[in-house]
């Protein structure tokens, strides 16, 4: 893991020198052309060990200078506070970054969700582009104010296609910023391959920016279920992955929030790309927890903020009082257990005719408290769910 990973703030010096490439603003590269000429240009090229050519041409056509050669310029005129002299950077092609906001911080809301766009519908593709997807404008357009908000006055393109009765667009970043991520410790590839972590610095954040990374997790890969009463995350990993390390993650920060969530493996899928794949999906249930979402999330998608307000106004508590519901809970998994031993949610949701995911948490809230105790965990040979296993405490 890589200091810069741990920081979650990327500075210019750490990017690879050889590959970046800047523009100074006029009147600062006239300053530095008039030293260069007055101590000699090839003079000054072997003085510093850099290229005769490399210097003349950079002095004489005002063109770009690779950020090798630009740091031991201003090492040897000992320049300490030169950022804002930028005009843009770029890599050696490609688009354009102006006025580059340095050092690159992404501990901030915009920060936050950029790194989750990443992870979510977008990522580092194997040509090493930066690209993100979405069919919703709305989503397309806080991913380009996002990028701003982190990097400065970027150049970007978008291509548009058509995806059954919607329009897909896709924004490709300059791709020398495929360096910044790769610091933060993202691979190029699919991710479904790859099967990266959350950068390390993002559980050291304010809960309103973990609020903020999870919000745009779920505009990209979460659904909100009004029948079953939960939000769901989703993410796919090749079969040779215990478990989706994206998933893992979201777990970990919501228990920081103090809001439990439950990873369920589902089906397996071939793929003609290489191994193949599973289907995971993290699963928040529980009126309180849900409601707690509801007021400190900001989902940008219209109708999942929607669907989620629907499903806390439509939320009921069981017909029963409470002592009774734990009275008739606790009978039937008596009832179940003499018969095999033990019980799952599933045998109690056919049993009691109760939606399972209400079950489940009705188990993990009794398991926490004591009366029960949960004996084997949530298992998959990648063709067959098998749901936890309890018994009743004696």
């Amino acid at each position: 893991m890589s200091l810069r990973e741990k920081e979650g703030i990327i500075f210019l010096e750490d990017l690879p020198n050889k590959e970046i490439f800047i523009c100074l603003k006029k009147d600062f590269f006239n300053e530095l052309s008039i030293k260069i000429r007055t101590f000699g240009i090839f003079k000054f090229a072997r003085e510093i060990n850099v290229s005769n050519r490399i210097l003349c041409h950079w002095i004489t056509e005002s063109s770009l200078i690779r950020l090798d050669v630009l740091l031991k310029i201003l090492n040897y005129f000992n320049y300490l506070n030169w950022k804002d002299k930028i005009s843009f950077l770029r890599g050696k092609d490609g688009n354009k970054l102006y006025n580059p906001k340095l050092p690159f911080d992404f501990r901030n809301p915009s920060g936050v969700k950029l790194i989750s766009s990443i992870l979510g519908d977008g990522g580092l593709s194997n040509k090493e582009d930066i690209i993100y997807s979405n069919t919703n404008p709305i989503l397309i357009k806080d991913f380009i104010k996002d990028s701003k908000n982190v990097f400065g006055d970027i150049e970007f393109y978008i291509c548009k296609s058509n995806k059954k009765n919607s329009i897909i667009e896709v924004i490709y970043l300059p791709s020398f910023l495929r360096h910044v991520f790769y610091l933060l410790g993202f691979e190029k590839g699919k991710k479904v391959v790859n099967n990266p972590l959350i950068p390390s610095f993002i559980y050291k954040l304010s809960d309103k920016n973990i609020f903020n990374f999870i919000s745009k997790m779920i505009d990209d890969e979460g659904s909100v279920n009004i029948k079953s009463k939960h939000i769901s995350i989703s993410s796919a990993v090749e079969d040779n992955h215990i478990n989706s390390n994206i998933l893992l993650g979201i777990k970990d920060l919501l228990l920081k929030l103090n809001i439990h969530s439950e990873i369920y493996i589902g089906n397996t899928y071939s793929s003609t790309r290489g191994r193949n794949r599973l289907n995971m999906k993290l699963e928040i249930h529980n009126y309180d927890q849900l409601k707690i979402l509801f007021e400190n999330l900001n989902i940008r998608s219209r109708n999942k903020s929607k669907k989620l307000k629907i499903l806390l106004n439509s939320y009921s508590q069981m017909h029963y009082s409470m002592k009774r519901c734990k009275e008739i809970y606790l009978f039937k998994m008596e009832q179940i257990e003499k018969e095999k031993g033990f019980f799952t949610a599933s045998d109690l949701s056919i049993l009691l005719n109760r939606k399972v995911g209400h079950i489940r948490n009705m188990l993990l809230k009794y398991n926490k408290e004591n009366i029960i105790n949960k004996t084997e965990g949530v298992k998959s040979d990648g063709l067959t769910f098998y749901p936890a296993r309890y018994i009743i405490r004696k």
